[in-house]
């Protein structure tokens, strides 16, 4: 690794819901670039052939009794982390693939003489049947980062007091880079190591139009769209670039939603009461809001 990195200084957090047998290959891609994995398990019930096959490969498991939301999990697989002595830990979401040398390549980052304040090293991301993009061997500051395959500075983690678990999914991770970028952290990405991310369903559609969907569920657009006012809220004057670029998804969502996706009115119907529980000033888990 990168001169100010070492492989045992590394912890990965996985998180875990619901996993299908295929993540077992995708833990196997990255446990030999780390000192450990912590699987961190949101299933309310884990099937006990998958978690043999993960303690065979030393993955350490921490059940959090349900499903608690990304934050929560996190939260929880990084002060472990922290407890074993990691000063690191490589987030990763289930269905992310890492290649060869991926952590070695992003600590690349650390070797300027800058690199004391950098939070997060993030990956290139490419979306899983979508386009390739090109790669640059080097270094850029970013505003904002989503949370697979990045590599997280722990001591910044913990000044920051983690992730805000309120928000139990999506647009966790944005909101944590720029909380940390407002306390003088900094976002790094290494452009020529890239993630393979599976992002939602994605598919391409040619009919009405010609564009690729997610085909999130509704519950997902649900906070999608709460989170996003509460984000809009705390950092749209902030950080101007991230809410045009928020607000251009949004624009090209809704068109793809309405003309080209499954469930539009359920969907339409959940991201409407998103707005209303940002509103009424209601977060976390949209089934404890709603079904109890």
């Amino acid at each position: 690794m990168g001169s100010k990195l070492h492989k045992n200084d590394v912890a990965a957090v996985v998180v875990l819901y619901n996993p299908p047998a295929d993540v077992l290959g995708n833990i196997d891609s990255y446990i030999g670039q780390v000192d450990v994995v912590i699987g961190v398990d949101n299933t309310t019930d884990l099937d006990a052939d998958f978690r043999a096959e993960l303690e065979s490969r030393g993955v350490e498991y921490l059940p959090m009794g349900g499903n608690k939301g990304i934050a929560a999990a996190l939260n929880a697989g990084c002060r472990r982390a922290i407890d074993s002595g990691h000063s690191w830990a490589l987030t990763m979401d289930q269905d992310s693939t890492t290649p060869e040398g991926f952590v070695d390549g992003l600590a690349t980052c650390l070797e300027s003489a800058d690199s004391d304040r950098i939070a997060i090293i993030a990956p290139k991301w490419e979306q899983a049947g979508g386009l390739t993009e090109e790669t640059v061997a080097e270094c850029r500051d970013l505003l904002w980062a989503m949370t697979s395959g990045n590599l997280l500075r722990l001591s910044a983690f913990d000044e920051l007091d983690g992730f805000r678990e309120d928000l139990f999914i999506d647009r966790v991770d944005f909101e944590f880079g720029m909380r940390a970028q407002r306390e003088g952290w900094r976002i790094a990405q290494r452009q020529d190591v890239v993630l393979l991310h599976r992002c939602g369903t994605l598919k391409f559609v040619t009919f009405p139009i010609r564009c690729y969907i997610t085909d999130y569920s509704p519950v997902r657009r649900y906070y999608m769209v709460r989170n996003f006012f509460e984000l809009k809220a705390e950092y749209g004057k902030e950080f101007p670039a991230w809410l045009d670029e928020e607000r251009g998804y949004w624009r090209k969502e809704l068109v793809k939603i309405l003309l080209a996706e499954p469930k539009r009115l359920a969907k339409f119907r959940m991201m409407l009461r998103g707005w209303v529980d940002y509103r009424r000033r209601r977060f976390g888990s949209y089934d404890e809001l709603h079904n109890s």
